[in-house]
């Protein structure tokens, strides 16, 4: 399987300190950049690879885990509940980006 642009482009997103999960941990806070940056990087990756036989264990692994890492931190106590409305947006999001992942299987 060749390595996609794509593909290439989350790896090195996923090194960055802009990475959804790293970044929440470390600021206890999320903006909507950080967020859509994820999905977008994530499903540009699905779709590049929806056709093949295999999916790269990272995004698998990142549309599974990490994510509902960054939903159980987000649906949390520890966060503002000033923001609720905000998260559960980012919450919403972050779902519709694990049943994208999975109905493209």
């Amino acid at each position: 399987m060749d390595i996609k642009q794509s593909l290439k482009l989350f790896l090195n997103y996923l090194d960055s300190d802009e990475e959804i999960e790293y970044y929440l941990r470390i600021n206890a806070d999320l903006n909507e950049e950080i967020v859509l940056t994820a999905i977008s990087l994530a499903r540009k990756v699905i779709d590049d690879y929806k056709d093949e036989l295999v999916f790269p264990k990272v995004i698998a692994s990142f549309c599974l885990k990490s994510n509902e890492r960054v939903i159980s931190i987000l649906s949390s106590s520890l966060f503002n509940k000033d923001n609720q409305n905000q998260f559960d947006k980012y919450i919403s999001q972050l779902n519709e980006l694990k049943t994208y992942f999975l109905n493209s299987l």
